[in-house]
């Protein structure tokens, strides 16, 4: 018997590679001889680098980058077959800054570091995972870090962040990087907010990086405004798709200003790394995140996953940190295992991510067992 296992991560608990490990332990209890793979896997957000370098046996390269707030960071990026893979977050994710959250002041420049390291290394593709970002600065300080330069009215550079973009008045690409030209770049999306509006990267994030509900409006113009600028300079018109809200802006800097394109970042990295093809020869499919709701179910990592299970007729089973109460349906998935059946708080379950994914590992094959008999 062959078990595929691709878990999401589950967000403050485990990696996707820690989860399904646990899982197999708990399955191996059972069942010692049955065959199971375990495929780190993501959406565009935590965890694309592990899954893209693992499934690929590529390697890691480390880098001291610039912070969301300016202070140096030590970043860690992948290459392999002449591709390199960025995660936004670890040159300016969120956590970086825990405390002390200034989108006003927060830039993306690390990650326009980040880009100048991978294409050092010669690749001749990039892709960068658009999450968890500190910053929303609509990819400026990315730009800024690869040639870009963005005036004021008194024809000096602008200010970092949200600040900056009140500034700027002027932009110049001409002395961009020339690497790009001859780099596919591609920005991996975990969320499909365009870049303005009360859908878009302010309105929607602003206030777990930092602005207050009054600020939004205010920060939302001064967003509005930059994106004309862009698209005066450019001629790419972005503002409303799908995408270019995410990372603070940087999904509509890295089409517009860098020439990238957008893609959904689940079934992008699913195809990528082969999961259909462990999963055509499988007998069941095990997939799960922290939380299960109906937004599980858009184009979320578990529902991909299962999409193409079903689509090979497989059995899947969703092991979730919890499931919503309003939840009353799963398409493609025929079981759901939450990890938590005893009275716990969230510190205790979280503390216990790894025996209740295990003891889940059980319960799997317990029931794959009752159904056979």
């Amino acid at each position: 018997m062959k078990i595929v296992i691709a878990t999401d991560s589950f967000k403050g608990s485990g990696s996707s590679q820690a989860i399904g490990t646990a899982i197999k332990q708990g399955i191996l209890q059972v069942a010692p001889t049955t065959q199971v793979v375990v495929m780190p896997v993501a959406d565009g957000g935590e965890g694309t680098l592990a899954s893209l370098v693992t499934a690929h046996h590529g390697h890691y390269q480390t880098s001291q980058v610039t912070g969301a707030l300016g202070a140096p960071v030590t970043a860690k990026f992948g290459v392999y077959d002449r591709t390199a893979v960025i995660e936004v977050a670890a040159a300016v994710g969120l956590p970086s800054v825990h405390g002390h959250e200034d989108p006003l002041r927060a830039s993306s420049y690390g990650v326009g570091e980040l880009i100048r390291c991978a294409l050092d290394t010669g690749a001749h593709r990039i892709l960068i995972g658009l999450g968890g970002s500190a910053t929303n600065d609509g990819g400026l300080g990315m730009a800024q870090a690869l040639g870009a330069h963005f005036y004021t009215k008194t024809k000096e550079e602008v200010a970092p962040g949200l600040n900056g973009l009140d500034q700027v008045v002027q932009l110049d690409l001409t002395q961009l990087d020339p690497r790009l030209r001859q780099t596919e770049l591609v920005g991996l999306t975990d969320v499909q907010n365009p870049l303005t509006g009360t859908q878009g990267a302010t309105y929607v994030y602003g206030q777990q990086k930092g602005l207050t509900q009054a600020q939004l409006p205010s920060s939302d113009i001064i967003m509005q405004r930059y994106a004309q600028l862009v698209q005066a300079r450019t001629g790419i018109n972005a503002v409303s798709s799908p995408g270019t809200g995410a990372a603070g802006g940087l999904g509509f800097g890295l089409v517009t200003l860098l020439k990238a394109k957008l893609v959904a970042g689940a079934p992008y990295i699913l195809q990528q790394i082969g999961l259909a093809k462990q999963i055509a020869a499988a007998d069941l499919v095990v997939t799960g995140e922290g939380r299960l709701d109906k937004q599980s179910l858009n184009g979320k990592l578990p529902a991909e996953v299962a999409k193409i299970a079903k689509k090979a007729g497989k059995s899947v089973v969703a092991v979730v940190g919890s499931r919503s109460l309003a939840l009353t349906s799963t398409p493609n998935i025929d079981l759901v295992l939450p990890l938590v059946n005893e009275p716990l708080s969230l510190a205790a379950a979280t503390e216990k991510t790894f025996t209740l994914a295990r003891l889940a590992g059980i319960n799997i094959m317990q029931a794959w067992r009752l159904g056979q008999s």
